[in-house]
């Protein structure tokens, strides 16, 4: 691996590896070591640089209804109003060890490559807090992948953008996993998940509401704990008893060609969740 510093002010910072190349950002400011200022006023962080940084570097995106606790390494959970006591996606009690809620992935003949640097296995990889948003950016096996994530601005729901860039000169045909982790409420008791179409509904937790996880054209279901754990769910269309929601699509990608997906995680009632769906 290669940091290549900038000479002078406004000169491209990239960071490159054999999986492939980041696009080219401009010189931080203040760099510290772990990260920096970006000209538009966010902060970028170099999860790779000295060894990556002591501690979990957290950032908030929310409205007065809905909100997602991330970090530098991914999605930690997210919650309807009271943080504690109305989670909707299962926190881990540990303030050393990531364990994220959400991790999104992509496969091409068995092999995964994740969005964020919680599940990735290289280092050309680096995350950005801009006001209102975060954005995760990994480049591997020939692809150049970002995950923006943001809260609506009304709506009780969080809108995470996929972003897949094919950089080979060959087309290929690639498969995408949004996988969430759900306890509702304050401890998750009574958690149990629904799978329809390209769909998942949560409920539990003693919660007034229910949670919605969705991606247009995808294949939703469940999985256990341990087929999470061992990233079988990777293999097939398998429905598991167990608090953990897949969704799977798939694309297919031209030489250079760039696609998004949008994968939403909303709340509200029943008869809410027709019109929070239509955000995605």
């Amino acid at each position: 691996r290669e940091q290549l510093t900038p000479r002078a002010p406004g000169d491209t910072l990239r960071i490159r590896q054999a999986d492939g190349q980041l696009p080219g950002i401009s010189r931080l400011r203040d760099f510290n070591g772990f990260g920096g200022f970006t000209q538009e006023g966010g902060y970028t962080v170099l999860p790779a640089a000295n060894g990556g940084t002591t501690a979990p570097w957290s950032y908030m995106v929310c409205n007065e209804h809905f909100g997602t606790l991330l970090c530098e390494q991914g999605i930690l959970y997210s919650h309807a109003g009271n943080a504690r006591l109305r989670r909707i996606t299962a926190q881990h009690q540990d303030g050393v060890q990531i364990v994220p809620a959400e991790e999104y992935f992509v496969e091409e003949n068995g092999a995964l490559a994740s969005f964020t640097k919680a599940g990735a296995l290289g280092e050309n990889y680096r995350a950005t807090y801009e006001m209102g948003t975060a954005l995760y950016e990994h480049a591997a096996r020939g692809l150049q992948l970002s995950l923006q994530c943001a809260a609506d601005e009304k709506e009780c729901a969080g809108v995470r953008l996929l972003s897949i860039k094919n950089t080979l000169d060959t087309a290929r045909t690639i498969r995408i996993y949004a996988v969430a982790r759900f306890a509702m409420g304050e401890d998750g008791r009574g958690t149990a998940l629904e799978a329809s179409g390209d769909q998942l509904i949560v409920r539990g937790g003693g919660m007034p509401f229910c949670a919605l996880y969705c991606m247009p054209g995808a294949q939703a279901y469940t999985v256990s704990e341990s087929a999470y754990a061992q990233r079988r769910f990777a293999r097939a269309l398998k429905q598991e008893a167990g608090n953990i929601g897949v969704l799977q699509g798939e694309i297919r990608l031209l030489p250079g060609e760039t696609k998004e997906v949008t994968v939403l995680l909303g709340c509200g009632g029943e008869k809410d969740l027709p019109r929070v769906k239509l955000m995605a």
